[in-house]
């Protein structure tokens, strides 16, 4: 038994980190390496305790996480804060394996080298190769890139370009800005000058308007004026002829003008038509109360009092009219 133990001990152990491959995470700007354990998740944030630290407020205080799995290494954002983006895009997935050369980032412009990462994977040496002495880790992380003095100044000189062009830009955006403002001050005081003037001319037209309205007032009462005195001496004139039918030529028994005036042997005068309708009742004269023998027809006095409804015209001769046409009817 003593001796299958001493085979046992004898024998070689497996190795079963002997396939794992250190990982690295390598900073652009500066060429600084941060190791990533297989044991331990790896923090990238702005929390002082995280293994990354990047002091900007847009991260989060836990902004990314790497962990080792099944032979590979994931990625995990925390949803939070600018968000992580491999190789330029955004991870959406809740974790995305890794594989060596990726850029880990926090923008999606490229060319941008602040806080920007590369993932690299270094060979694991065996465990001969360790008790022989050979450090081929070591060898492995020798051959990381590391940028070269001249690729840092011609990534300073392309940083130089692209600020000069930004501020050329912005000079230029600044300036047509400026002639805008000064174009739409000019436009504005144009129109405040022709608001003026809109109003000036408004207001003399409403005083010429107010005058015409003056004048028309008094024309119309001159006019008025004019026209009373005109129709004065007509309306007179007339008021006088219609107290004359009225009080000489009017009918005693329907209390109109006389039409087609008739007159009795006792000299009173009526209509022809209402004296007859009288004497179908009685023999005696409505007006002396004397015996009517006989009826004469005045034919110039009718046609005087007919001219006389003629000039008057209005409610008289309408008047005069209808008993005309009442007598026909009679």
């Amino acid at each position: 038994m003593l001796e299958d133990i001493k085979n046992v001990m004898s024998s070689k152990r497996p190795n079963s980190d002997s396939n794992v491959q250190n990982a690295f995470i390598q900073e652009i700007r500066t060429g600084r390496l941060y190791e990533v354990k297989i044991d331990s998740e790896f923090v990238i944030g702005r929390a002082l305790c995280s293994t990354v630290v990047i002091g900007e407020i847009y991260v989060s205080r836990s902004q990314s996480f790497i962990r080792y799995e099944n032979g590979q290494y994931l990625l995990r954002d925390n949803n939070a804060g600018c968000g992580t983006y491999l190789n330029y895009r955004r991870i959406t997935k809740t974790e995305v394996p890794l594989k060596h050369g990726d850029l880990i980032a926090y923008t999606d412009k490229p060319r941008v080298w602040d806080f920007v990462y590369k993932f690299c994977l270094v060979s694991n040496p065996n465990k001969k190769s360790r008790l022989n002495g050979e450090n081929s880790a070591t060898e492995d992380l020798k051959k990381l890139k590391t940028p070269s003095m001249h690729e840092l100044l011609n990534l300073v000189k392309e940083l130089k370009d692209d600020n000069e062009k930004f501020i050329n830009d912005t000079k230029i955006e600044m300036d047509k800005l400026n002639k805008m403002i000064k174009d739409a001050t000019e436009l504005n005081d144009n129109m405040n000058k022709e608001m003026i003037k809109l109003q000036n001319n408004n207001q003399e037209l409403n005083n010429e308007l107010t005058i015409c309205r003056e004048k028309c007032a008094m024309q119309k009462e001159l006019l008025d004026v004019k026209t009373a005195l005109k129709e004065e001496p007509v309306e007179i004139f007339k008021n006088q002829i219609n107290k004359l039918l009225e009080n000489d030529f009017q009918c005693s028994i329907c209390n109109e003008v006389m039409y087609r005036a008739s007159t009795a042997n006792c000299n009173h005068s009526f209509c022809e038509s209402c004296l007859k309708k009288w004497l179908t009742k009685s023999k005696f004269c409505p007006v002396c109360r004397g015996v009517v023998q006989n009826i004469t027809y005045c034919l110039a006095l009718d046609n005087y009092i007919t001219n006389i409804c003629d000039v008057l015209g209005g409610t008289i001769k309408e008047q005069r009219v209808i008993l005309k046409r009442e007598s026909k009817n009679f």
